[in-house]
């Protein structure tokens, strides 16, 4: 039921900065074939284990993803797709 032509999500507990959708607007605007764009995230809170762990081991884990996929995930957190696509593949 989205009326927009990108649809954004990112999950309730995220602190998201100010200019978050106009950065994903940006993106969207500089290339028009774009059809997803996403990024990594940091953990602000929960235990110290945790937050070493996503900010140093996650974007490893992903460029080890990239290699072996040939493409970039996207992190439900932190992503946006045109409205398209997302109907293309199903939701």
């Amino acid at each position: 039921s989205a009326k927009g032509e990108i649809i954004a999500t990112t999950d309730a507990d995220n602190i998201l900065p100010d200019n978050w959708l106009k950065i994903i607007n940006k993106a969207f605007e500089k290339d028009k074939k774009m059809v997803a764009y996403g990024g990594l995230f940091r953990f602000y809170s929960g235990p110290l284990s945790a937050r070493i762990a996503i900010k140093y081991f996650t974007y490893f884990v992903f460029q080890i993803d990239r290699m072996f996929s040939g493409k970039w995930s996207l992190i439900a957190q932190n992503m946006a797709v045109t409205k398209s696509a997302f109907l293309e593949v199903g939701g």
